[in-house]
């Protein structure tokens, strides 16, 4: 069974939306990266640490003097950073200026593969002109 033209680009765009559409951003000035933990509960966190190691940590918790959780990838393992090795901390958020563009993107690239469509298939009243 052959395969709809129009999927594969819309599949396409819909990858295109769906990566756009979230970033990874700092929490809000002033406040600490435990008390935006223990406050918010991100699913996960991208940690920067003061020797400049860079985690990605799953389900964090604030335990103690520590952000608690796992680290991802096919055999997560408990990891913990002590809130004192913490120099940055980045949660994902939805980017409103990224949906708008990947939106008004993938509208105008399907508007243009329309008009494109239709422009080599139409048979309209000057179709054998200058032949």
């Amino acid at each position: 069974m052959p395969i709809p033209a129009g999927r594969p680009v819309a599949l396409l765009l819909l990858c295109a939306q769906v990566s756009a559409c979230a970033t990874w951003q700092r929490p809000h000035t002033g406040v600490a990266p435990a008390q935006h933990v223990a406050a918010a509960e991100p699913p996960r966190v991208r940690i920067l640490t003061s020797s400049g190691d860079r985690l990605e940590i799953v389900g964090p918790t604030v335990v103690g003097d520590s952000i608690v959780g796992t680290t991802g990838g096919r055999q997560p393992h408990p990891r913990a950073v002590a809130i004192a090795d913490v120099k940055e901390i980045r949660v994902r958020r939805v980017s409103a200026a990224a949906t708008t563009a990947a939106v008004v993107g993938g509208l105008a690239l399907s508007a243009a593969i329309a008009i494109g469509i239709f422009a080599a298939t139409w048979d309209g009243p000057l179709s054998g002109w200058g032949n």
